[in-house]
């Protein structure tokens, strides 16, 4: 197979003389003679089969970071999500406010969570002023099921930092105002 072929390449390599041909003739008879892949090819394929994967290793990395986010990291939820608003109205007690009423959850703008020791979920909430009044007796699922928003009652935007551990039946809330909205936005 190879015979035939390595006596063209001596007769093509004998018409050249010049160094680069020749030295150029010369491995191409070597690996002719020898029946072995040519030394360049050898290099150049790991390097480019390490490249691609290089480089598929990093794009599979950039998909799944920006999916699933780092771990321990905040991660963006969607606010719309009815669970929020059910914690919403749970942190609905801790809502200061200087009136004589409650305040309730109206809308849930922005919902975040992270994992740390169990779960934080970080929530900017609007809490408008109930027809209800404040009494220790009154609890979320009643709040939520009798007390309804003041028309011209105040309103303001608060942040709801939740923290749970399901396994050890534990939830801690920490509410701040942020601003007060003015009625009509």
């Amino acid at each position: 197979m190879f015979g035939d072929e390595a006596i063209d390449t001596h007769r093509f390599c004998d018409r050249f003389k010049q160094t680069a041909s020749t030295m150029a003739c010369t491995n191409k008879r070597r690996t002719l003679e020898q029946n072995i892949v040519p030394t360049e090819i050898e290099i150049e394929q790991p390097e480019i089969m390490r490249s691609i994967f290089v480089v598929l290793a990093l794009a599979f990395s950039a998909v799944c970071s920006q999916a699933q986010g780092m771990p321990g990291g905040i991660m963006i939820q969607d606010p719309n999500n009815p669970e929020y608003m059910i914690k919403a109205w749970k942190a609905a007690k801790k809502v200061e406010s200087n009136g004589d009423y409650l305040m309730i959850p109206l809308k849930v703008m922005k919902a975040q969570s992270q994992v740390v020791a169990g779960m934080k979920y970080i929530l900017e909430v609007i809490y408008g002023e109930s027809y209800c009044r404040k009494s220790g007796s009154i609890t979320p699922a009643i709040m939520a099921t009798h007390c309804r928003k003041k028309h011209g009652g105040s309103r303001a935007l608060y942040s709801v930092v939740i923290w749970e551990k399901p396994w050890q039946n534990f939830e801690e809330y920490t509410v701040t105002k942020i601003r007060d909205i003015a009625v009509g936005k």
